[in-house]
């Protein structure tokens, strides 16, 4: 049955309709010219800190080439970005449609050149209402084609599997910016403050050398379970029993989980775990954004990575550790906690061994009863 909408309904739908139309419209762009580009605006409000932490080539070599280097970010990865020298204005904004208009509003009058979206999310509408009400010269991103209000758009073939730090280059390129000798690192700098708390915690832990575990990353499947940590703590203390062993988890994940025979640090922010990442000695961890952190500082890492969803886009690729120093384990199941033992073991030994050779290595036993006692 087919109910009809009444006069006022109808108003309202139709007001509605052309309401959304004119929020969505962007006036059409000008031919695209990257030596006019002089005032640029990354969007980074997603608060993923792992994919900030990869945008921060892109943003540090434009600064460099002479360009204004502002960043939209979110309430959470804005704080990784406040120290940045790169970053001359940071505009921090939530979700809230009002609170996009609102932004939108203020960076029309920055007249921006170009609006950079490195992100492989589909734009929300409030993404598009900001990009159209900001009236920004140009919006650029990556396999953008089903959207008007990118007048930019390069191509990324996804069964290449390139790192996600491939889009930065190819952004630059498409700037005219030779980044053939550019650093390649990520640009993460962190609080004075709370460094010099990090660095105090772990001068007064008991030995000198420390490995840093980071319990989970995001969801439920990027975690170490207590048999997986039970195993690192049984081959440490029987090849590296001269190490700390800290462990970082929010205290709602450590429910359940025994930390006899490691640290648990006290400290409760990402920036904090940064700093950690920057002065242990190697880091363990499933979660990209500590994978990525470690990656800035060259820092010997064992990262854990659940088996790839699809066989097209392989995340353990995209957003694998990107660092030399990095050995990387993964699942054949879709949980990081479903990494076998052995193999979880032979990845830490790997990492410990190319970087604090071990003469005599003890071999353990992949029994639990053995493992705990």
């Amino acid at each position: 049955m087919k109910i009809r909408l009444g006069p006022l309904h109808a108003k309202r739908r139709a007001m509605f309709g052309k309401l959304a139309l004119w929020l969505l419209k962007r006036a059409p762009a000008p031919v695209f010219k990257p030596e006019s580009i002089r005032k640029v605006l990354f969007l980074r409000d997603n608060d993923k800190f792992g994919d900030l932490i990869v945008s921060t080539i892109a943003i540090r070599e434009l600064k460099l080439a002479g360009k204004q280097v502002d960043v939209i970010a979110g309430l959470r990865n804005a704080e990784l970005l406040k120290l940045n020298p790169h970053v001359d204005q940071l505009h921090v904004h939530n979700d809230k449609l009002f609170s996009v208009i609102k932004l939108a509003l203020q960076l029309r009058k920055e007249k921006y050149d170009l609006l950079i979206d490195l992100r492989n999310e589909v734009p929300t509408y409030k993404d598009i209402v900001l990009m159209s009400w900001s009236k920004v010269r140009h919006v650029i991103g990556f396999n953008r084609e089903l959207y008007p209000v990118f007048d930019v758009n390069l191509k990324e073939d996804f069964s290449l599997n390139q790192h996600a730090a491939w889009r930065n280059f190819a952004l630059l390129e498409a700037l005219h910016i030779d980044c053939k000798h550019c650093n390649r690192h990520y640009d993460v700098h962190i609080d004075s403050v709370e460094e010099g708390k990090v660095q105090t915690y772990l001068k007064n832990l008991p030995k000198q050398r420390t490995l840093l575990i980071n319990l989970k990353g995001e969801g439920p499947y990027r975690r170490l379970d207590q048999a997986q940590l039970d195993a690192i703590l049984a081959y440490m203390q029987g090849n590296y029993a001269d190490w700390n062993i800290v462990l970082t988890a929010k205290p709602e994940d450590l429910a359940g989980i025994s930390t006899i025979g490691m640290q648990k640090s006290p400290f409760r922010t990402y920036f904090a775990a940064v700093a950690l990442v920057k002065y242990a000695d190697v880091v363990i961890s499933p979660d990209t954004s500590i994978v990525h952190a470690a990656a800035a500082f060259d820092k010997p890492l064992l990262g854990l990575y659940e088996k790839d969803r699809t066989s097209t886009y392989l995340n353990s690729r995209a957003w694998g550790p990107n660092n030399q120093n990095a050995v990387v384990v993964q699942s054949s199941e879709f949980s990081v906690y479903s990494i076998p033992l052995p193999a979880l073991v032979e990845g830490l030994a790997q990492v410990m061994n190319n970087n604090f050779p071990h003469i005599n290595e003890r071999k353990i036993s992949y029994d639990m009863a053995e493992i705990k006692n």
